[in-house]
């Protein structure tokens, strides 16, 4: 038996990703904001630059205070209509150490120092 959140997430990578190619055949810049933790969901993303032929940029964004991290993920609200994770959910999710070429961003830094980093990644890569 599958979980049902289990499903959930994989439809919704399953449409994430059609509306990537159909937005990058059309000649447009995608970003994916997804958590992507383990190989499993990230391999279609890398097939997807492939076939279409055009440069895939991960960037790893980390919260290296625990405690930070914590309070972040227990004071978020959604924006759409959907439960988000509790702490016990992040703090249980597996996860995959990534093993790519990536830029990884520790948003513990200062948040212009984040966004400059992110923004040379991308142009220079």
């Amino acid at each position: 038996h599958v979980p049902e959140d289990a499903i959930v997430t994989g439809a919704a990578y399953v449409v994430g990703q059609a509306v990537a190619e159909g937005s990058l055949a059309a000649g447009a810049t995608v970003v994916i904001d997804a958590v992507n933790a383990i190989e499993l969901v990230r391999r279609p993303w890398r097939d997807l630059a492939e076939r279409l032929d055009v440069p895939l940029r991960v960037i790893e964004v980390t919260c290296s205070n625990e405690v930070e991290h914590r309070r972040r993920v227990e004071q978020r609200t959604a924006d759409l209509d959907h439960d988000l994770p509790t702490w016990a959910d992040v703090v249980a999710r597996e996860y995959e150490p990534w093993t790519e070429e990536r830029l990884v961003v520790d948003t513990v830094e200062p948040q212009v120092g984040c966004l400059a980093r992110i923004k040379a990644y991308v142009v220079l890569s």
